[in-house]
C-alpha cells in the first residue's frame, strides 16, 4: 500500500482541530491519520502570533528564503551602484 497524501486544506483543519482542544489521540482515530503525520503537520502549520499577524511555521521558512535573496540582490545593487557612480 502507498504513502497516503492529503491536501493542505486537510492537514490546516486538522491542526486547528488541535488548536481548538481536541487531543491527537481523538483525532487520529476519528480521522484515521498516523500520529507521526498530525505531530509533523502540527508543527508545520501551528499558528503562533507575532505583532499582532498569525502565521506559521512554513510562512516563516518562506519569508526568511525571501529575506535572503532579497538581502542578495541588495548587495548586488550595491556593487553596481558602486561601479557606476565611481565612473
Amino acid at each position: 500500500m502507498g504513502k497516503k497524501i492529503y491536501t493542505e486544506e486537510f492537514k490546516r483543519k486538522m491542526v486547528n482541530l488541535y488548536e481548538a482542544g481536541q487531543t491527537q489521540k481523538s483525532i487520529v482515530q476519528r480521522y484515521n491519520i498516523s500520529q507521526s503525520a498530525l505531530t509533523r503537520w502540527v508543527k508545520q502549520y501551528k499558528s503562533i502570533i507575532v505583532d499582532n499577524d498569525v502565521v506559521c511555521a512554513m510562512d516563516i521558512h518562506y519569508l526568511k528564503e525571501k529575506n535572503q535573496k532579497l538581502l542578495e540582490e541588495n548587495e548586488l545593487l550595491k556593487k553596481v551602484y558602486a561601479i557606476v557612480t565611481s565612473r
